[in-house]
C-alpha cells in the first residue's frame, strides 16, 4: 500500500448494507499492516435505505482528524457517487458497482466497475456487496489476500458462518 502522508478511503451507501462493518475492517487492515488509523461515520439515516458513509484515514504517522478529499470512493449505489465524487483527488480512484451509470468524471480519477450482481450471483449468495467491495479494495492497493481473509475471520470470530461466507466471497472477488 503506497501513498505520501495519509491515505483516504470513504465507503459509501444504503443504510443496512454493511457500511459500518466494512469501515471496521478496512482500519482493522490498516492498523494489522502497522499503520495509524483515523475513522468517522457520517449516520445520515438509521432507517435501511437512507445514506451512510464512514470514512477511514490511513497514515504512517498518527493521524487524528478527517480531510476534505478522499483518494478512494467505494460507492455501492448511485446516492454513493452523486453525493462524495466530486471529493476524489485527481489520481484517485472510484470502484462503484456497475449497475450505476457513472456520467462524466474527471479524467484524472480512476474508475473501476465492480460486478456485485453477478457475483452474488455466481456465489449464490445475496447481501455480500461490502466484502466484494473490501476484496476489490485490498487487490487495487497491493494488499495480499491472505490479509483480508485473516481479518474478516477475526471479525466474524462470534458467528463463523458469517466469517467463512465473507471469505469465499472475498476469495472468488479478489480472483475474478
Amino acid at each position: 500500500m503506497e501513498f505520501k502522508e495519509s491515505l483516504v478511503i470513504r465507503i459509501g451507501g444504503e443504510a443496512g448494507f454493511g457500511l459500518a462493518a466494512a469501515a471496521d475492517i478496512i482500519a482493522k487492515i490498516a492498523v494489522k499492516l502497522g499503520y495509524h488509523v483515523f475513522s468517522s461515520k457520517d449516520y445520515a439515516s438509521q432507517i435501511k435505505g437512507g445514506h451512510n458513509y464512514h470514512t477511514v484515514r490511513i497514515g504512517k504517522a498518527p493521524v487524528r482528524a478527517d480531510v476534505d478529499k478522499v483518494d478512494v470512493l467505494l460507492a455501492l449505489d448511485e446516492e454513493a457517487l452523486i453525493r462524495h465524487a466530486s471529493l476524489v483527488n485527481k489520481n484517485g480512484i472510484i470502484l462503484y458497482d456497475d449497475r450505476i451509470e457513472i456520467g462524466k468524471l474527471n479524467k484524472e480519477i480512476k474508475t473501476l466497475a465492480i460486478p456485485t450482481k453477478k457475483i452474488e450471483t455466481e456465489l449464490n449468495e445475496k447481501r455480500i456487496e461490502n466484502t466484494i467491495f473490501l476484496s476489490a479494495l485490498v487487490k487495487c492497493l497491493g494488499i495480499e489476500l491472505k490479509v483480508l481473509e485473516d481479518v474478516l475471520l477475526e471479525f466474524f470470530k462470534e458467528k463463523e458462518h458469517q466469517g467463512e461466507r465473507n471469505v469465499k466471497a472475498a476469495q472468488f472477488s479478489y480472483n475474478a
